[in-house]
């Protein structure tokens, strides 16, 4: 399956090496250079993922990051210079998924991606375990109920 990816960002080399690099990986880029741009394309179609640098012309990542919350629950990395905790939770905060300093590891930022992908459309380990636990019992409630062991409930 080809996931989208919008990823704004100034810089014109890490632009063309994130495009080069994900679409080798079987993503559909989309690319763009300011927030405002960003923002447009956001509007225009769905992405499965948006990389966002933090410090970009006309609006930043931080803007971009908070009116896109508004509507859309896509995961978002922020893909930054600036480093500390205070940036990192400053991120976080915006409603980021991710922090990344530059420079970074493209294979590691590609597996975060997948990650959170796959996370966001319910397809991670923990969501199928527990949406087949949820269906067996409520199938089989009259006859197996659901027992307690050590705090934690599961299924029969």
């Amino acid at each position: 399956m080809r996931y989208r990816l919008l990823a704004a960002e100034d810089e014109p080399q890490l632009r063309m090496m994130l495009w080069d690099y994900f679409t080798a990986k079987d993503f559909d880029v989309t690319t763009c250079r300011d927030g405002e741009e960003a923002l447009a394309k956001l509007e225009e179609q769905a992405f499965d993922i948006v990389f966002l640098d933090i410090m970009m012309p006309k609006l930043d990542g931080l803007t971009v990051c908070r009116a896109l919350r508004r509507e859309n629950p896509v995961p978002v990395i922020f893909l930054t210079a600036r480093s500390g905790e205070e940036n990192e939770l400053l991120g976080y905060g915006f409603g980021g998924d991710d922090y990344v300093t530059k420079p970074f590891s493209l294979p590691v930022l590609h597996a975060k991606a997948l990650a959170l992908i796959k996370r966001a459309k319910g397809r991670g380990l923990t969501a199928r375990r527990w949406t087949t636990c949820a269906e067996r019992y409520r199938w089989m409630k009259p006859r197996f109920p659901l027992h307690r062991r050590n705090t934690s409930y599961w299924c029969v």
